[in-house]
């Protein structure tokens, strides 16, 4: 199993959101979004932008982006902004926001070019964080609309 010490730890958000979005990414080898080809452009607790190409590994047989990868890129882009709104600490397991619902509209696909997700916290409480991703093409043509809500166990300390 990959060892997570490169992520579970204190993110620089003292960084610029682009600088903090190359640290994450010079950080994913051996994860779901190496492969995938995820690329975080900004992350901030303000919300967070990552791109992914269409290429043969995300598409279905047809051409078309497949569904999964679509979420993948959503949540993965959803999960980045809550770490970072919640002050970027993970040194502890039990403060990683976990997802615990995701509700997906497909309201179209592409066959090329790049998806871009942008994701937006609309609800933040004590224990639970809901955040709407809209995943458009290049011409923002709107791809999908995410909704997903993050468990929060342990929030940082100073926090309630």
């Amino acid at each position: 199993m990959r060892d997570l010490v490169d992520l579970m730890t204190r993110w620089p958000l003292e960084d610029s959101p682009e600088e903090l979005a190359d640290w994450l990414n010079n950080r994913l080898s051996g994860t779901l979004m190496s492969p995938m080809r995820i690329h975080a452009v900004s992350v901030s607790p303000e919300g967070s932008i990552s791109e992914l190409t269409v290429s043969p590994v995300i598409s279905t047989p047809t051409g078309y982006v497949h569904a999964g990868a679509i979420v993948s890129l959503a949540d993965s882009n959803a999960t980045w902004t809550v770490i970072a709104a919640l002050g970027g600490d993970l040194t502890s397991p039990t403060g990683f926001p976990v997802a615990t619902n995701i509700s997906c509209q497909l309201v179209s696909n592409i066959n090329k070019g790049k998806l871009v997700a942008e994701s937006k916290i609309i609800h933040q409480g004590r224990k639970l964080i809901t955040v709407e991703t809209r995943v458009r093409n290049e011409a923002s043509l709107l791809l999908a609309l995410i909704t997903t809500t993050h468990y929060v166990r342990d929030r940082p300390s100073g926090e309630s």
